[in-house]
């Protein structure tokens, strides 16, 4: 079954690709070069234009409705890695930093490392300071952020 969007090509006479181009593997005797289509690639510049509209629609609720938005976003995330359909995200929620709060409207969560108070709408997703907190924590934290909504 070929994929809509990829090309595959034998690539066992490629010399005539430019280095950049060509895929090597250390395991098979066969590359192979994956490009998109023409569908594919339609399909790619719709998918990095999806954030915008999707923030300008966001925008336009009231805030305890983004903040529920956003959980849900969270929820339905972590929910995906679980399950194994998409790769972990480096979140507030799983990382070792984060001092969840058992009470968020009298002291909110906590990220050590920068020192900074967070409500919902500000658990990042995608943290570039993340660091993977352990099984037991990340259930732990976990729990809590899940009751609370």
């Amino acid at each position: 079954m070929q994929c809509p969007v990829l090309e595959r090509r034998d690539l066992s006479l490629y010399s005539s690709l430019p280095m950049g181009d060509r895929i090597i593997s250390a395991t098979e005797s066969l590359s192979i070069l994956s490009t998109l289509t023409a569908k594919g690639r339609t399909a790619a510049r719709r998918a990095t234009q999806w954030p915008d509209f999707l923030a300008k629609a966001v925008g336009t609720l009231r805030d305890e409705e983004q903040s529920l938005f956003y959980r849900t976003l969270l929820k339905t995330v972590r929910q995906l890695e679980v399950q194994g359909h998409i790769p972990p995200h480096r979140m507030c929620v799983t990382c070792t930093h984060l001092d969840p709060s058992r009470n968020p409207k009298k002291t909110p969560r906590h990220c050590m490392l920068l020192d900074l108070s967070m409500a919902d709408t500000d658990l990042r997703l995608d943290c570039p300071v993340h660091e993977t907190a352990d099984a037991a924590t990340q259930k732990k934290t976990w729990k809590i952020f899940a009751q609370q909504g």
